[in-house]
């Protein structure tokens, strides 16, 4: 076996979460091998105009990863929250302590976030990129390796492998752990719009009969990102209409909340599936992001998700590598599996149950809705908990 083929770990997935692993774990002082099947470059990557929420939380994780700090200036803040039911007068409100100047959140186009990464992958001496070729196999040998088989043709060696490939892992099929899904039958369709009037910083998560709409603040006080959930075969109709036809729709949306708005890039759409895996873990091999878990994305909390197991894989295996234990340890890789598992699971029924509560026309539901909505909106410290809670985890 050539050595230069020899890693503490290999990342598999070169996404958000796989390179954000891969420059974590890097920083504890290990050796990593990241692979990724597409050309990893930032002067070539297309730009992904999601618009991502991080929590504060986060916020405190990218930082010690050396992103924030780029990141910050080009960062929408969230200042205001306001949750509206198409049937119902009431509305949530939430709002960050004037006095602190915290915000509740921030807000970023994910090619940005994108092109960072992949620029501290390409400086870090300690990670080497494998990018254009595929995992075509994987197992562990004996009691302390793992062996990966490219399509290039090269096999590379660790102690630790790290499964971050997307929601549709190729990986996790190969190591035989099962994963099952739930289709929403609705598709996401995002944008940057421009405004006449500026946001103020306001989130808005609008409940309609065929799924939420949001309007997500971006750094630049008329412009916002937007995640329109419609069911299958209205996005695909919406899909196929030229520009001017497309802002018509969208105008009405916006209900004339923000002036006149147009689109800035043309939109992107994404199937909304609901996809979790049975185990985080198996043998040498571990988990994390969409790879583990995939949920609605009416929250934001996707990317939150799986920088949170980032974080705490990364706390448990530079514990054990600081002091000279196994990094894969199966006692670690449980506590990982034990600890994550339940915060997903939480989140994921969370934003399911709120799904299924608020994306139909039920006529039963309706009042149960308008009562909830404003019931809780009068409610100071159910609130303050919920913001609490939001602001760890939006």
């Amino acid at each position: 076996m050539n050595k230069k083929n020899n890693f503490d770990i290999i990342v598999i997935g070169g996404g958000l979460s796989g390179m954000s692993a891969a420059i974590a774990l890097a920083k504890s002082g290990l050796n990593i091998a990241l692979i990724e099947k597409k050309k990893l470059d930032s002067i070539q990557v297309g730009r992904d105009i999601r618009a991502l929420s991080i929590s504060p939380g986060s916020v405190d994780i990218l930082s010690r990863m050396g992103v924030w700090e780029y990141l910050e200036p080009l960062a929408g803040r969230i200042n205001h929250i306001r949750v509206l039911d198409n049937y119902s007068p009431f509305f949530l409100d939430f709002e960050n302590n004037k006095r602190s100047g915290e915000s509740i959140g921030y807000i970023i186009e994910a090619f940005i976030l994108q092109r960072r990464l992949i620029d501290l992958i390409k400086e870090n001496k300690r990670i080497q990129l494998f990018d254009e070729c595929e995992v075509i196999a994987c197992e562990t040998i004996g009691s302390s390796i793992v062996q990966v088989k490219l399509s290039s043709g090269q096999i590379i060696c660790a102690n630790m492998g790290v499964v971050a490939d997307g929601k549709y892992s190729k990986t996790r099929d190969l190591l035989g752990i099962k994963s099952y899904d739930y289709d929403y039958k609705q598709t996401a369709i995002v944008a940057v719009v421009s405004h006449q009037k500026p946001h103020m910083n306001t989130a808005i998560e609008h409940f309609m009969p065929t799924g939420p709409f949001a309007i997500l603040p971006l750094k630049d006080n008329n412009k916002a990102g937007i995640v329109w959930t419609e069911k299958n075969e209205i996005a695909k109709e919406y899909l196929s209409m030229n520009g001017c036809d497309f802002e018509f729709f969208l105008n009405k949306k916006f209900t004339d909340y923000l002036g006149k708005v147009k689109l800035e890039e043309k939109p992107l759409s994404y199937p909304l599936t609901l996809k979790f895996s049975t185990k985080y873990h198996q043998d040498r091999f571990v988990l994390l992001g969409d790879a583990a878990h995939a949920i609605h994305p009416l929250a934001g909390q996707g990317f939150n998700l799986g920088i949170r197991d980032i974080d705490l894989l990364d706390n448990l295996v530079s514990r054990n590598f600081s002091l000279g234990l196994d990094i894969a340890d199966p006692i670690l890789l449980s506590q990982y599996q034990r600890m994550r598992l339940l915060d997903n699971s939480l989140m994921m029924v969370t934003t399911h149950t709120l799904d299924t509560l608020f994306s139909n026309d039920y006529t039963l539901l309706k009042p149960i809705r308008k009562v909830g909505l404003s019931i809780v909106n009068k409610m100071q410290k159910v609130k303050t908990y919920l913001m609490m809670q939001t602001m760890e985890k939006l």
